[in-house]
């Protein structure tokens, strides 16, 4: 809720609460099997040893330096001149998702990935590494409606993301420490960028709500009944430089949220089906991902 004189305000929420039952960090180890936090990843269907989540596409690109740091080309070399190009192997062993179930923690695997860079927004699923049935339960439902100028509107992710590591010589499973910053941070719809904005290519809303690296990826969403978080999109970006001033209410900040654009529809057999529909350019082929509910 904001307050006369705010253009936005956050929530103090305890780290140990049912959202940690639906976010989670995506994290990748370098060559040499250092872990390094990514952005934030979210739920959209448990199902007990596995889920599937939503995140920025932007994040696989992160993943992507993390295990390949000595890239011959330059970032900004054009894809024509690349030759033929090498899909992101998801290397279980190196690409994970840090995830919780109350007090649990697991470093789960992601077994696959599908992602529109165009559009910012990917499709992945994480699996328990020890196949436990009852750790997955939280989850997110997704709202088929985008906001409007003036709308209020929370984003959700982690700041502050570290990683701190104990010797590991092989012997015994490696051992860190993650520390992190959960955060929810309400504010209003400034703009509607239909046909993108800077990096986001697809549909897009710029908010008054700063936001900080680590939280891309998140869900942005509307409250609903009984405080209900119906996410309508993914946390994008935001370009203004990481400084004091994101923590001054009365200051607006400038982030994009790539919109989801998804629609409902049912099975034969009655489930209630959420439909986003992704251009993947990473396979160069059309198609949409589909989950019950």
């Amino acid at each position: 809720m904001l307050f006369e004189g705010q253009e936005w305000n956050e929530a103090e929420i305890e780290d140990r609460t049912m959202f940690n039952m639906g976010i989670m960090s995506i994290m990748a180890f370098d060559p040499d099997q250092s872990p390094r936090l990514i952005g934030t990843g979210f739920v959209i269907q448990a199902n007990g040893s596995s889920a599937i989540a939503i995140t920025a596409a932007h994040n696989f690109d992160g993943v992507r330096k993390v295990l390949q740091p000595h890239e011959r080309h330059h970032p900004t070399t054009p894809r024509e001149f690349l030759g033929e190009l090498k899909l992101l192997e998801i290397d279980q062993t190196r690409v994970r998702a840090v995830c919780f179930d109350g007090s649990r923690v697991d470093v789960s695997l992601i077994s696959w990935a599908v992602w529109d860079k165009r559009a910012d927004i990917a499709v992945f699923a994480v699996a328990h590494q020890n196949n436990d049935a009852n750790f997955f339960k939280g989850s997110f439902l997704l709202s088929d409606s985008a906001p409007v100028i003036g709308d209020e509107v929370a984003l959700i992710g982690f700041a502050d993301m570290e990683t701190s590591e104990g010797l590991h010589d092989g012997s015994r499973p490696q051992e860190f420490t993650v520390k992190r910053r959960f955060v929810l941070r309400c504010g209003r719809v400034t703009d509607v960028h239909p046909r993108g904005h800077i990096l986001c290519k697809g549909p897009c809303i710029e908010t008054s709500i700063p936001v900080f690296p680590g939280m891309s990826g998140g869900p942005a969403a509307r409250l609903g009944r009984e405080g209900a978080i119906l996410p309508f999109g993914v946390i994008s970006s935001d370009f203004s430089a990481d400084r004091e001033d994101k923590n001054l209410k009365n200051t607006p900040g400038s982030s994009i949220v790539a919109l989801l654009g998804a629609t409902f529809g049912y099975a034969a057999d009655g489930t209630k089906l959420a439909v986003v529909k992704l251009i993947a350019s990473e396979i160069l082929s059309e198609g949409q991902i589909r989950w019950g509910r």
